[in-house]
C-alpha cells in the first residue's frame, strides 16, 4: 500500500493516490498498527515528492500531519522530532512565511537546549536558524540579543580564533550596524580583525578584508588617525602579495592617500598619488576612468600645496572629458 501510493503519486496520478494516501493516514492513527514508523517514512517522502513538484499546498498538509503525528509518538524532545521540525522550518523559510518558520524554529531550540544542552553544536544551530529569521523580520533587537548568545556559545565551544566564532562575530557586528550600535560594532571589529590576524596571518583574504571593513568604519566617522593604520597595513600586505603594479595595490594607496588628505597632510598624499596616477597612465591608459580619477585626486592635492600651475596641467588634460570629482577609492575597485 505503501508503495502504490508513493508511485502513483511520482506518476503525479493525484485520483489513484487519494486512495492509498488515506489508507496510509489511517494506518498511522491507528494504535494497533505495528509499522507506525515505516507509515510515517512513506508520509515524509510523499511530502517531499509534493516538494520536487512544487504542490506547495499539499506539502505543508503533509508535514503539518506529520509533524503531529511524531509528536504524539516520540515526543517533541525527541531528536527525529526535532529533525522533523527543522525540515517544516526550512520549508516554511523557503515559502517566507517568516511566522511560521519562527514559531517552529523557537520549538527546535528549546527542545534542542532541553536535549543537549545549551553548549551543543545542534543548539549553536538553532540559534542561529531563528536569529536569521529574526532579521528576516527586522526585528534587530531580538535578532542582536540571541547573536550575543551565539557569540558566547561559539567562544565556548570552539575559542575565539575559529571560523564559526568569527562568522558570529561578523554577523554581531552587521546587526549592531544596523542598530546605529557605532561602538559596539567598532570594538567588535576590531575583535575580528585581531583574531584574524593571530589565526590566519595578515597576508590571508579574510584578513585583508577586515582591515577594509575597520579602516572604512573609522573613515565613514572621521577619525582619520585610526584609519591611516589599517589602510597603510593593507598597502603593505597588498605590495608583498602583487607586487607595486597590481590594481588592488594601487587603489590601497590611493585609500591611504585620501586618508592624509583628510588630515591635511599634502606632501605624504601628493607623494602617493603622483605614484598612484603614473601607475595607472602605464598600465590602463590616461583614457581609463581609474586613471582619470587618480588624475583628478593629484591635482586637487596640488592645488591644495598651492602648485597652482601643476594642478592646471593636470586638469587640462581632462578638459575635454567632462569633470571629474576626488574620489576614496575601495579596495575591491578594479
Amino acid at each position: 500500500m505503501e508503495e502504490l501510493a508513493a508511485t502513483n503519486y511520482t506518476q503525479e496520478d493525484r485520483t489513484q493516490a487519494e486512495v492509498p494516501r488515506e489508507s496510509l493516514s489511517e494506518a498511522l492513527t491507528n494504535p494497533s498498527n505495528e509499522n507506525r514508523g515505516g507509515s510515517l517514512i512513506t508520509l515524509n517522502g510523499l511530502a517531499t515528492t509534493d516538494m520536487t513538484r512544487e504542490q506547495r499546498a499539499d506539502a505543508e498538509t503533509l508535514e503539518a500531519n506529520l509533524l503531529e503525528m511524531r509528536s504524539d509518538m516520540r515526543g517533541e524532545g525527541h531528536a527525529f522530532m526535532i529533525n522533523n521540525m527543522k525540515s517544516s522550518a526550512a520549508m516554511y523559510s523557503s515559502l517566507e512565511r517568516w511566522a511560521e518558520a519562527e514559531a517552529l524554529e523557537k520549538k527546535i531550540l528549546q527542545a534542542t537546549i532541553e536535549l543537549f544542552g545549551g553548549a551543543h553544536e545542534d543548539t549553536l544551530a538553532a540559534m542561529e536558524n531563528l536569529a536569521a529569521t529574526y532579521n528576516k523580520l527586522e526585528r534587530w533587537a531580538e535578532a542582536e540579543a540571541l547573536e550575543e548568545r551565539i557569540l558566547q556559545t561559539t567562544i565556548k565551544l570552539f575559542g575565539e580564533a575559529h571560523e564559526d566564532t568569527l562568522a558570529a562575530m561578523e554577523n554581531l557586528a552587521a546587526t549592531y550596524a544596523v542598530r546605529k550600535l557605532w561602538v559596539e560594532e567598532e570594538t567588535l571589529r576590531e575583535r575580528i580583525l585581531e583574531a584574524r590576524s593571530a589565526w590566519q596571518g595578515e597576508e590571508h583574504f579574510e584578513t585583508i578584508a577586515a582591515m577594509q571593513d575597520l579602516a572604512s568604519i573609522y573613515w565613514n566617522r572621521t577619525r582619520w588617525e585610526k584609519a591611516e593604520m589599517p589602510f597603510s597595513r593593507i598597502a603593505q600586505v597588498l605590495s608583498r602579495l602583487s607586487g607595486g603594479q597590481h590594481m588592488r595595490t594601487l587603489t590601497a594607496k590611493a585609500c591611504l592617500a585620501a586618508t592624509y588628505c583628510a588630515q591635511g597632510r599634502w606632501d605624504e598624499a601628493a607623494e602617493l598619488e603622483l605614484y598612484v596616477m603614473e601607475s595607472r597612465v602605464s598600465m590602463l591608459g590616461e583614457e581609463h576612468y581609474s586613471t582619470r580619477i587618480a588624475i583628478a585626486n593629484l591635482a586637487s592635492t596640488y592645488g591644495r600645496q598651492g602648485r597652482s600651475r601643476d594642478a592646471t596641467q593636470l586638469w587640462a588634460t581632462l578638459k575635454q572629458k567632462g569633470p571629474v570629482k576626488r574620489h576614496k577609492a575601495r579596495i575591491d575597485e578594479s
